[in-house]
């Protein structure tokens, strides 16, 4: 007998596609930033990690926000970056 082992999915908030969780990166908010963090405790929000057209419906249609629950500004070009550095500093 083969023990498979359970893989949370989640759902992206820009394209509304679930996807494991290792294929998303979690965005949480602290003193009004946006920032990458898997372990973070606290409401969160998942997205593509390389998708631009999900930053930019998130951003845009306010899906980010209102999952986040909290009043954000940021732009779906500064949020890639954001997320592109953190892809570079995880390996």
């Amino acid at each position: 007998m083969t023990l498979t082992l359970h893989r949370p999915t989640r759902m992206c908030v820009g394209c509304r596609r679930r996807f494991d969780d290792g294929s998303l990166m979690r965005l949480v908010v602290s003193n009004h930033a946006v920032y990458v963090s898997p372990t973070s405790s606290g409401r969160g929000a998942w997205l593509c990690a390389h998708n631009e057209s999900c930053a930019e419906k998130a951003v845009s249609q306010g899906a980010l926000r209102r999952s986040l629950r909290k009043e954000i500004t940021i732009t779906a070009s500064d949020l890639m970056t954001l997320m592109r550095s953190s892809m570079e500093m995880k390996g």
